[in-house]
């Protein structure tokens, strides 16, 4: 089989893309607070006793993914000894696919980011002001 190095690199973008955009992971996080309390209040000068107090669980789902990756991303990610004319050898085979696993990486972790949530906890009686009559807040 011959394979020009136009060849090399379609092959590369075409199955290094299509490959990435298999990468579509949703990340749960499932959070429970809660708040237990018994002890003496410095500003206010009480017994502060709360021993079973509110709780809150929350799902929280984060989304990485690389549906959308261009096979563009891989031009040119094969081995420098593929050159035109040139003999393709066995290890500059090794080397491409060594590159476009390296470059996918890359970009995979390139999609994952630092996300941050929020979990509120309140008493009886602020939920209960909240959700009643006045409508929710």
């Amino acid at each position: 089989m011959v394979m020009t190095v136009s060849d090399m690199n379609s092959y590369v973008q075409t199955y290094s893309g299509a490959a990435l955009r298999g990468f579509d992971r949703t990340v749960r996080v499932g959070v429970t607070a809660y708040i237990r309390v018994y002890g003496f209040d410095n500003i206010y000068g009480g017994l502060m006793r709360a021993q079973n107090g509110p709780t809150a669980s929350a799902n929280f789902y984060h989304r990485f993914e690389y549906v959308n990756a261009a096979n563009s991303l891989f031009n040119g990610y094969y081995d420098s000894g593929v050159t035109v004319g040139g003999i393709m050898y066995p290890q500059d085979i090794v080397d491409s696919i060594e590159d476009c696993v390296r470059r996918a990486v890359d970009l995979v972790e390139g999609r994952i980011t630092n996300r941050a949530f929020s979990a509120l906890l309140c008493h009886g009686s602020c939920h209960s002001s909240c959700h009643t009559s006045r409508g929710r807040r």
